[in-house]
Order: structure tokens, then sequence, then C-alpha cells
């Protein structure tokens, strides 16, 4: 059965007849015994599929990637479940609908927003929607809820069944298909409001487990004589434990409330060893595996009882735990490694434990967490490259072969922190096996390698082990980081496991899997330092010198040995991280050991090792995606590392994010760059783009997505043997001053007021005729010779088609059927031109007008008007004071403020071209013509003299170009020059510039 969306006017008239239909039998639907899988059924499903969603996957997409999750899909047990309805675009959840029985009262109990809200705080939405039918109301879900919370605190908009058709515009506009991924007015509803996704939740938690940490630590110290490491470690184990078992409570993993189960008992912690060492039998992977000292620990019952309640929805706790996303939990942790617990002497010779910023981090001015969107662009540039160049292998590939392939891939990050770059690429990898897997489904169920449940299909829970153990590999020099890595990874593999258990049962989880149930990542997620091996610390001169603790504290790292298969292979496929960001005056001892390292020298930043070492590690087809620092290209401290570059490895891309501030309040200026091992060729080149500082956080998430609408893309040529010992510049020097002075001489530029954009027919055919023969001449006064976006330097294609062009500007007090030609030829498409104005947003207006009119003073005859091709490889203008209506395709300029033939020798000029490759807007080779592309022509007042040259210059061409003849064509291009080489004395480009630009021009594809 294939899905189809309802057009505007079809889902208003859909829900009048859910409105009708409430409305008649509304005393038996407000009855108690009418239930909420009634109302869902019967109005809430049908309510969604009005507003264009697919909510029934008709079209059977896989498991996230359909557009709403139902709770079928979602469903928990009793204790706690997920929303009712999540609405998805391509896999990231947007908002939330919680459903209840129309004999609730929405609008004052304040149970179902709390729940409603704290759903969506979880999730890190904006808004979300609470609904019976009878009432709906639209909730700001970014901030913190509380219980006590009245049921009208975050809500922004409530409504009545009654009041749906009123305000049937609103609905439809925010929340339909069309308003997520056609139009975008969802994302402008929340702009509105001022309403985004916020971080609110991460600080929240991070202050609840600090909270955890510093009373364990406090009441340990005291009761048990811990050294500060054996402090931090004990900790962390009880933590991370304990976080483990109460977040696969709420996945359905482990029985619901167990943990909360032993609080009716005195001695919790001996209770709570209990159940870790079930849980290590269970699990087996080393997160419970027994440690005499830690389990012996004398622990007060009130700070162990006071944790585990604060876990739960009865001791007010605001997490859902079913939904918090992992990323959120890597967030929190990343920041919870930045500190660490210190022994401090107090009064009568005791100590007590308090928790600082580690000395490194402060040097380095905190920690920030490298935020999703970037996670998931660097995975994709490289996991998703390496997969996509596996699926396009050309010999007999069957899916055998395919996931062979992609078993070989070994992935690495090596300063892994708390996860996030491994948890990306493992979420990418389960995505991509399944969806090889289902290609074959009934293959893959007998293999064991997806499993069946009532709701469709997944991976196994040993396949998800053995893609991890097989392809996930990270260091850290930080104990604490390779443990939480381990805990987010299992998190991860475990994510959504719970659906397997609607009919099996918890206590049957081990029908799951062959064996345990996490996998042992110690071969993995190894601790170490990533940059210095036992060869750099043999040739440091301190080296004999050090005490045990300052060896151990440097942790060297041998890549041969720990990682040997891999590395005698040839080494990895994918590195991909965030290495960390330390200049050396901030912390000298770190650099200390690594004064012999290839890449050292004064003023350096720590993170040019990582660069360095990545190379090393690399295999000659692998891929390397960092974010860092954006100065490397040009610090006097990075020329080492820009040679080893240059020697040992090429670019591939370049994503300079310039002053946009991708970690928020930290002023680190950074950049995305994608490499591998050279190809031994003296030259490389790559692409380029820069990205503006003013762009939103979702503007910069969807230039990721595609770069070609960021403010710079360059092609960049790299000559490795011209560029050594030099800085590499994307924005050359002679480019920077050329253009600067360009800009110099800009006079004037051109006003909103004086660009206009072509017109919007829609649907266009059924407004352009062939023929003028059928129409009268009353008729024919409306109807227009129709350009539809061809044009050439100084010239137009010509074309003989025609558009009825109708407005309320110059049609409002005529009768169509005065007119009856236009009226016979419209009537037949009554219906679809109808629908498309509601489609397009301008549904009041007639169905025979056209959508968008534009300023009809640009196309009439008499006005001098410059014609821009909107979308070309070199711009191109024309110039004409005959009637001119022009389609979508292209931009009308109109000014008094200048000579209008100047301006169009001008913008046709070389001068002009080279500009708005260097500062236009830019998709792929194309210009496009538009905004600020036009807006931002610095445009020089010339003489009168040069202003009278060029008339002529100008007329001659556009007479010449009328004429199809070899000898004008040359001419032409006598002319062309003529042009330019006014251009260039008025803008006062000497000789050495002119022939930078010529030369540069003449490398692009005409």
């Amino acid at each position: 059965m294939s899905f189809v969306r309802l057009t505007r006017e079809q889902s208003k008239k859909r829900i009048e007849d859910l409105v009708k239909k409430f409305d008649k039998n509304k005393k038996q639907y407000l009855d108690n015994s009418y239930d909420e899988t009634n109302v869902r059924v019967e109005f809430i499903d049908k309510f969604f599929e009005a507003l264009g969603w697919d909510v029934y996957n008709e079209k059977g997409a896989f498991n996230d990637k359909k557009e709403v999750l139902r709770e079928e899909d979602l469903k928990m047990n009793n204790a706690t479940k997920h929303p009712d309805y999540a609405f998805n675009d391509r896999g990231q959840v947007l908002f939330y609908v919680e459903a209840k029985k129309p004999s609730v009262d929405i609008k004052d109990d304040k149970a179902p927003a709390y729940q409603l809200r704290r759903y969506g705080w979880n999730k890190k939405l904006a808004i979300s929607i609470l609904t019976d039918f009878e009432e709906f109301a639209v909730y700001d879900v970014s901030k913190q809820p509380k219980a006590k919370d009245k049921a009208a605190a975050g809500r922004i908009k409530f409504l009545t069944y009654d009041k749906y058709i009123e305000n049937f515009d609103y609905l439809y506009d925010t929340f339909s298909w069309e308003a997520v991924y056609d139009k975008g007015t969802f994302d402008d509803y929340i702009a509105t409001f001022k309403i985004k996704g916020t971080e609110e939740i991460d600080n929240k938690l991070l202050d609840t487990i600090t909270e955890w940490r510093q009373n364990l630590a406090k009441r340990i110290s005291l009761d048990n004589g811990l050294n500060a490491k054996e402090l931090n470690i004990a900790v962390q184990k009880i933590i991370d434990r304990v976080l483990f078992l109460r977040i696969a409570e709420d996945k359905q993993i482990e029985q619901y409330g167990s943990l909360q189960s032993i609080l009716s008992n005195i001695d919790i912690y001996k209770r709570l060893v209990e159940k870790f060492d079930i849980a290590d039998k269970k699990y087996n992977s080393g997160l419970f595996k027994k440690e005499k000292w830690v389990d012996e620990l004398n622990i007060d019952d009130k700070i162990l009882n006071d944790i585990i309640i604060s876990m739960y929805p009865d001791g007010d706790c605001p997490y859902e735990w079913s939904i918090l996303p992992i990323e959120i939990l890597g967030n929190i942790y990343e920041k919870f490694l930045g500190s660490e617990i210190i022994l401090k002497n107090v009064a009568n010779g005791k100590t007590t434990a308090i928790i600082e910023e580690k000395p490194e981090v402060k040097k380095a001015g905190g920690v920030y967490y490298t935020p999703k969107y970037i996670v998931d662009y660097i995975v994709k540039e490289t996991v998703g490259k390496k997969l996509n160049d596996i699926l396009m292998l050309k010999t007999n590939n069957t899916i055998e072969k395919i996931v062979k392939e992609a078993d070989k891939l070994k992935i690495l990050d090596m300063a892994c922190g708390s996860g996030s770059f491994l948890i990306g690429a493992y979420k990418y990898l389960l995505d991509w096996y399944f969806n090889q897997y289902v290609k074959e489904e009934n293959k893959y169920l007998k293999k064991k390698l997806l499993v069946k449940t009532n709701n469709g299909v997944q991976l196994s829970i040993e396949e998800k082990k053995r893609i991890l153990t097989n392809n996930i590999y990270g260091v850290d020099i930080d104990y604490q980081a390779v443990e939480v890595t381990k805990l987010s990874l299992f998190l991860q593999m475990l994510d959504k496991q719970g659906k397997l258990l609607d009919e099996i049962g918890t206590e049957n989880m081990f029908m799951l899997t062959e064996g345990e149930i996490l996998p042992d990542l110690s071969n993995n997620i190894k601790c170490g330092n990533s940059v210095v091996g036992t060869d750099d610390l043999l040739k440091y001169v301190n080296y004999n010198d050090m005490t045990a603790d300052e060896k151990i504290k440097i942790n060297p790292f041998n890549w041969k040995s720990e990682f040997a298969d891999i590395i005698n292979k040839g080494g990895f496929d994918c590195i991909v991280g965030n290495p960390p960001y330390i200049k050396e005056y901030t912390d000298k001892s770190i650099f200390e050991p690594l004064h012999n390292n290839e890449c050292y020298m004064g003023k350096m930043d720590f993170w040019y090792f990582f660069g360095n070492q990545s190379i090393k590690l690399i295999n000659d087809k692998g891929l390397i995606s960092f974010i860092a620092t954006n100065n490397w290209n040009t610090s006097s401290g990075a020329q080492k590392f820009r040679n080893i570059i240059l020697d040992k490895a090429q670019i591939y891309k370049y994503i300079d994010f310039s002053e946009y501030k991708v970690f928020g309040s930290a002023s680190i200026q950074t950049m995305i760059y994608t490499m591998g091992k050279s190809d031994g060729k003296e030259k490389f080149y790559f692409d380029y783009y820069k990205i503006s500082d003013n762009k939103s956080m979702n503007e910069v998430k969807q230039l990721l997505v595609n770069q070609d609408n960021a403010i710079i893309k360059k092609r960049i040529n790299i000559d490795r043997n011209e560029l050594k010992d030099k800085v590499i510049s994307f924005n050359d020097s002679s480019d920077e001053a050329l253009l600067n002075k360009i800009k110099k001489y800009g006079d004037i530029y051109l006003g909103k007021n004086e660009v206009g954009q072509g017109i919007v027919p829609a649907l266009d055919d059924y407004f352009i005729v062939k023929s003028l023969n059928k129409f009268n001449s009353k008729e024919k006064k409306y109807i227009k010779h129709w350009e539809t976006g061809l044009l050439d330097r100084y010239s137009k294609y010509q074309n003989e088609i025609y558009l009825i062009y109708l407005s309320d500007k110059n049609f409002k007090n005529e009768n169509i059927k005065d007119y009856i030609n236009i009226y016979n030829h419209f009537e037949p498409y009554k219906k679809e031109l109808k629908e498309a104005k509601i489609k397009y947003g301008t549904p009041n207006k007639p169905y025979y007008y056209v959508h968008r009119e534009r300023d009809e003073r640009f196309f009439v005859g008499g006005n001098e008007k410059i014609v821009a091709q909107v979308r070309c490889k070199r711009p191109r203008f024309y110039y004409t004071v005959e009637e001119f209506y022009g389609s979508r395709a292209l931009n009308f300029i109109q000014t008094n403020r200048v000579d209008m033939k100047y301006l169009v020798a001008l913008l046709n000029s070389n001068l002009i071209y080279y500009w708005l490759k260097n500062n236009g807007k830019i998709q792929g080779d194309i210009i496009k013509l538009e905004g600020d592309s036009l807006f931002n022509i610095p445009i020089a007042i010339p003489s009168d003299k040069d202003v009278e040259e060029l008339h002529k210059l100008v007329d001659v061409i556009t007479n010449n170009k009328k004429i199809k003849s070899d000898v004008l064509i040359k001419e032409n291009i006598v002319i062309d020059n003529k042009i330019n080489n006014i251009i260039y004395s008025i803008y006062s480009i000497n000789e050495s510039e002119k022939e930078y630009i010529e030369d540069y021009l003449s490398k692009l594809d005409w």
C-alpha cells in the first residue's frame, strides 16, 4: 500500500471531519470508559495523518527512520514508558506527542504536563504536544520541569477541538510534515518564540552526579583511609555501576526497581556489592569486575539511600533514563573527567575530600565537549565514506562479500575522552550493517544476525557485540576516561534493546546472546599516552631521574605491541577525534617527553603531535578527520607539522569555522580537516569551505550537510615543494590584497529596492502558452513574452513562449469570465491550481493568479534594466529597455545611482567574475547571483569619459550578439578585452594584478 500525503486543502477537510465526528458523539468520548487507545486510533492517529505524516509507516521505513515512532515501538514496562509518538526528521526526534483519554483535564491537570515536559527535556527537544483530541497543548520543553509545576507552566499554545479549523493555518504551518520537511516553518516557529534545545539537562545531570561524587568521596575518605588515587577510582566505579544498572532498568534489561529494592535493608553497600556480583556474571565486561578493596569499603547507608532514591520518579527524579541520549551522558562525563577528588587537610589533623578542576584542564582553559553534529559530520566523512566505497565495488558483490569488506575496517580515536566519536562511529556501523542484512531478512534471521520482535527486526546483541569488538578502538591517557568510554559503548550496544523483550520477558535476556551480554573491551579501549611511546621516554633526558609516579603520569603507549595486528597490516582505516588543544606556555610538562619528536618546536600546540601520530598510524588508503584549532596553517609553531603534512599526507577537505564558536562560549577558532597518506605526487588539491561567524547552530548544521552553502568555497592547489617551510594560506596574500583593493573602490552598493526577483507562476506549465492565436486583443494585454532564464553575456536566448500574467495588482477589478479565452484556458486545471495555491502558501489568491507576481516595474518596457542569470558558471548580465517578464531563474537590477550600461559592462567584466568566485555564493562550480552576491559587489563611480567609451562598446557587443557570425565573434573578443581594460583602469588594477586575475580565471571552466 503506497502512502499519499494530503494537500493542504484535503488536510483541512479531513480535520474538519474529525472535529464534526467528535462533536457529534462528545458525551460518549468524554466518558471515562473511552480510553487512550481508542482516542489514538480514532482521532489522534488520523489527525496527524491529515497533517501529512506517515503515522502507520506505510512506506516501510526501518526503525528510527520512520517518520513517526508510535507507542507500540516504544513501550516499556508498567513502571515507565516512552512518549506515545515521536515525530522524526531522518532519524532525529523533532517533537513528542503524549496522548491522554478525553476525560483527562489537560488544561488544568499538572501530572500529564509534567510527564510530557520531562520526556522532552530529557531528549533536549524544544517543543512537544499534549493532546486528548478534545484539547491540544503545545509546551516549551527546553527547561527543567518540576513535579509541582502547574499545568500551564511552559505552555505556549492551548486549543480546544472546536478551534482547530479556525487555527488550521497555525497547526498546518507548524506541525505538518510539509512544515518540517519542505517549508521549514516548524523551525521558524521555534525561532519566533526563541525556543531552542538547551544544555540545561547536561548541566543539571552534571550537578547531580557531582553531588553524588562529592558526598561519596567525603564519606568514604572519613571511613576508609584511602589515598586520593584510590578514592577517585572507588567513587567512579560505584557511580558508573549504579548508573549503568539504573539505565538498564529503564531499558528493560534489568528488572525495574531492582536497585530500589535493596533500600529496605541495612548495610546497603553490602547488598549493592551483591548486585554487582550478579551483574559481573551476567555482563562479564570488566565493568563489575570484583576488586576486594572496593567491595569491602565501608559506606554510610544514608549516602547510598539518597543517591538511589534520587534516581527514581518517586524521589522526584527529573531524568527519564530510557530516553536520555547517550551523548548527554558523554557530555557530562567529559566535564566529570575534567575534575578530580583531592584530599585536603582540615582542623585537628583530619582530611576531607573535595573536588577540583584538574591542573592540566585548568591550564587548557576548561573541558569542551564536541557537539553531536560535529561528531556526526566527521564520522560521515570517514566511516561513511569508507562504507560507501565498499558499496560501490563492482565485482559480483553479495551481501556476504560487502560485509566481509566492512569487517576489515578499523576505526580509532586516539584521545577518546568519554567516547563521543567512538559512539558516533559505532552507531553509524550498526545502521549500515542492519541496512545490509534486511535486504535478505529471512536469511539473516536464520543466521541470528537479526532478531525478530513484535515490532519488526533489529540486529542481535551478539552481532552488536561482534561489530563493537571488531571495528572500534580507542586510547586515552586518563584511566577514568577509558572506563567511561567503555560504559558509553556498552550503553550504546544495549540502546533500544528493551524492544526485544516485549514478548520474551526480562528474565530470558540470555536467550538473546550466546554468552555474556557485554563484551570484554580491554583489547579495544586502552589507557596510555597516544603521542609518547616508550622509545620517546628512553630519549627523554630526565627519564632516569623521574619518580615512578612521574613515569606513570606520562603513561607511555607502544602502538606496535598494543595493536600489533592492525599496525602490521598497515594501520587503521579511519582515525577521528578532537585532540587536546594545549599551548606549550600553559603546560610545559606535557611537552618535555616530546622534545625529540620530529614535530616538536617552540610555540606549538599539543594537538599537532596527534596530527602527526595519526599520519603514522593510518593505512595507505585511510582517512583522518579531526576538529582542532584553525591557525595551524599559518602559525609559526606549526611549521614542522605543516612540512610533515606536505611530505607524508594530503588534505581532501577543509572546513574553516572562522569566527563561529563551535564550543559555545569558548573563544577557540576551529576547523575540520579530512586527510590521508600522500599519493606521492608533487601537487594535490582540496576543497576549502569557510563558514560565517554570524550563523546559528542550526544553520551551521545545515552547512555541514551541504557545504556548497558555505560563505566561501575554494579549490586550493598545493605544491608540496613550493610550500616547504612556508605557511599554507587558503586566501593567499595576493588574493586578499587584491580583493581588499577592489572593495576600496566601492563607491556604492546595490540596495534591496534596486534588485528584483523573477516571477513564480506555480504551477508553471498551466500559465504558459506557446501561441497567442486563440486570444483576443483585450486578453493579450495580460499575456507576456516569457523568458525562462537562459542568458548569455550582453544577450538573451530567443524563445517563443508566453506567460498569462494575472495578479491582484493588474487584475483586481476584473472578472475572469470577461476574458473568456483565458478563463477557458485555466478552467480544466482549476483543481490542481487551487491545490498548488494551498501547497505554496497563497491559498487566498484566485487560482488563475500567478503565485508570486513580483514588482512589475522591473519587467515593463521603456525602463532600463539589467537581467542576471541566477545560476551560472560565469556571470551573465544582459541590458535592455524592452519588456522582459522573466522567471525565478533570473534577477533584475534597476538603479538611477549609476549609469546602467556602465554597470552591465562592470558586472560582465573579468574583474567582477574574479570577485564573485572569491566573495560570491558558490555551489560546486556554480555562482549564485542572488542576495549578498549582488549586494556586496563594490561599484566604483567612473568618469564621464569612461562611461561614454563603455556605452559605445556595450552597444556594439550587444548588437553583434544578435547576429551569428564568426567574424563578429572574434570582434566581440576584442571588444570584451577593451571593456575589461577600462574596468581595470577604473579600479586602478596594475599590470601584474591584471595578469594575476587573468591567470586565475584561465584555470576555471568557462
